[in-house]
């Protein structure tokens, strides 16, 4: 076990969906 943060699935859902739009901020 790390100290690492554990994502649940839904979670990992919303992190995806918000660094696709942050990427695409930045990239605008």
């Amino acid at each position: 076990m790390s100290g690492r943060i554990k994502f649940t699935s839904n979670e990992m859902k919303y992190i995806a969906l918000f660094e696709s739009i942050t990427g695409a901020t930045v990239r605008d």
